[in-house]
C-alpha cells in the first residue's frame, strides 16, 4: 500500500514528491557549477588569448624588427610636450598605439598633461641621471627627454647579435632592466649604449610577467604577474614572493611604477581603472582613472623623480589633534600646476620632501585610510619644518 499526503483533495504519493525535490535539487546544483565553471573557462580563455596576442606581437618584433622599427618611424608624427624640464607630473604612461598620447599623471586625481604622441610604449623606466624616460617598442629602445621630443636609440641585442623583444623596462642605480614574454623568460640587464642584454635573473615559466619596476627605496625587483594573477616580488636567486592578488576580475596588468613613497601604480591597457598598492601599508588604495578611451595589447609605466635646481628641504611631523604620531601618512607637496611631490611618514610620524623647487607656493596635505587632513597653503623660500596636523578621526581606532 503506498503512505499519501491530502490537503484540499489534491493527492500526492509521498515517495514521488521526494524524488522529484531531489531531482530538482541535483538539477540546481550541477546548474550552479555549470555556471561557474563557464565562468571560470570564460576568464581562463580571455586571459590565454591576451597572453597569446601580447607573445605574437613579441615575436613578430624579434622575426622582424627591421619592418618593424620602419613602422614605428614611418608614423613619426611626434607631438612634443609643452612641459619645461623639471615641471611635471610624476607618473608617465603609455601604451603601444602611435596614435595614443603618452601622458604625464598626478595620481592623487588622475590629472594628465601630454606627454607625446607617435610611438609605442610597451615598457617604460626612469632615468634620473640624464632626467629621460627610456622606452621600448618590442625590441626598439627610444628615450625621451622630458619636455622634449623623442628619439631612436636602436634594437635591442643579445651577445649573439640576436634580437630581443622586451615587454617590460625598469632603472635602478644607472642601470635598466627588462624583463620578456617569450624565449628565455628573465630579468635581462640592458646596456643602454650598446643596446646589448644579459641575463641577470632567470624565473620559473609559470609565471607571466608584464609590468616591472624597482622599489627605490629597497632595490627590490617587483612585477604584475599574469601567470597566477598578483602583484609579485621577484628574488635574486630567481623565486617569486607573492604580494597580493589582483582586484576580483582583474587578468592582465602589464605595467608597473613605484613611487619613492613605496606606492605600486599597477596600469592597465584598457579604459577605466588601474589598481593602486601601498608596498609598506600592504593594501590597496583607491584606484586611478586611466586617460584613454580604447582598448591596447601593452602598456608602459614609470615615476619620475625629478630634481630640480635651486631646491629646499621640507621636513616634518604627522601628528593627531592630540599629537600622537601617524605612520605610513602619504604626504603630498604640489604648486597645484605642475610639480607635485611625495613622501611617507616614518613609525614616528617624521617624514622628509627633497628637491623642492624654492621660490613658490606650495600645497601640502597628508593621506591616510580613516584620517582627513586639511590642506597647508603656504610660500617656499628656504628650508623649513611643519607639523601635518590631521582634522579628526573619520572612523575606526
Amino acid at each position: 500500500m503506498c503512505t499519501t499526503s491530502q490537503s484540499n483533495n489534491f493527492v500526492v504519493p509521498l515517495w514521488s514528491a521526494r524524488v522529484g525535490l531531489r531531482h530538482f535539487l541535483v538539477l540546481s546544483i550541477l546548474t550552479v557549477l555549470a555556471g561557474m565553471a563557464f565562468g571560470t573557462g570564460y576568464a581562463a580563455a580571455k586571459d590565454s588569448l591576451e597572453t597569446e596576442r601580447e607573445q605574437q606581437m613579441a615575436r613578430d618584433a624579434e622575426r622582424g624588427s627591421r619592418m618593424f622599427e620602419h613602422r614605428t618611424e614611418k608614423r613619426k608624427l611626434f607631438k612634443p610636450s609643452i612641459l619645461s624640464l623639471g615641471a611635471i607630473k610624476p607618473r608617465f604612461m603609455g601604451v603601444d598605439d602611435v596614435a595614443v598620447p603618452a601622458y604625464l599623471m598626478d595620481p592623487t586625481d588622475s590629472s594628465t598633461d601630454e606627454a607625446f604622441t607617435g610611438a609605442q610604449v610597451w615598457g617604460a623606466a626612469y632615468d634620473a641621471d640624464n632626467n629621460r624616460v627610456l622606452f621600448n617598442a618590442g625590441s626598439v629602445l627610444w628615450e625621451w627627454p622630458v619636455g622634449g621630443t623623442p628619439n631612436q636609440l636602436g634594437t635591442i641585442v643579445d651577445g649573439g647579435g640576436a634580437v630581443q623583444s622586451m615587454v617590460a623596462l625598469a632603472w635602478h642605480d644607472g642601470v635598466l632592466y627588462g624583463t620578456k614574454n617569450i624565449s628565455t623568460e628573465a630579468i635581462w640587464q640592458i646596456d643602454v649604449d650598446t643596446r646589448v642584454a644579459t641575463f641577470l635573473i632567470t624565473y620559473p615559466t609559470t609565471h607571466d610577467m608584464g609590468g616591472l619596476a624597482v622599489d627605490p627605496n629597497t632595490g627590490f625587483f617587483y612585477a604584475t604577474d599574469d601567470g597566477p594573477d598578483q602583484l609579485a616580488r621577484i628574488n635574486n636567486d630567481g623565486t617569486v614572493t607573492p604580494i597580493a592578488p589582483y582586484p576580483a576580475g582583474e587578468l592582465d596588468v602589464d605595467a608597473l611604477a613605484i613611487s619613492d613613497a613605496g606606492i605600486a601604480y599597477m596600469v592597465t591597457d584598457q579604459p577605466g581603472n588601474s589598481y593602486v598598492y601601498d608596498l609598506v601599508g600592504n593594501e590597496y588604495l583607491d584606484p586611478i582613472t586611466n586617460p584613454w578611451t580604447t582598448s591596447e595589447v601593452f602598456s608602459g609605466a614609470t615615476w619620475i623623480a625629478a630634481a630640480p635646481q635651486g631646491t629646499v628641504t621640507i621636513t616634518g611631523q604627522a601628528v593627531t589633534p592630540g599629537g600622537r604620531a601617524l605612520a605610513n601618512v602619504i604626504v603630498r607637496i604640489t604648486d597645484g600646476a605642475s610639480w607635485t611631490s611625495f613622501a611617507r611618514s616614518s613609525p614616528f610620524g617624521y617624514f622628509r620632501l627633497e628637491n623642492v623647487p624654492a621660490g613658490a607656493t606650495y600645497t601640502i596635505t597628508g593621506t591616510k585610510k580613516q584620517y582627513s587632513f586639511t590642506p597647508m597653503v603656504m610660500p617656499v623660500n628656504s628650508d623649513m619644518d611643519i607639523q601635518l596636523i590631521s582634522d579628526a578621526l573619520t572612523g575606526g581606532r
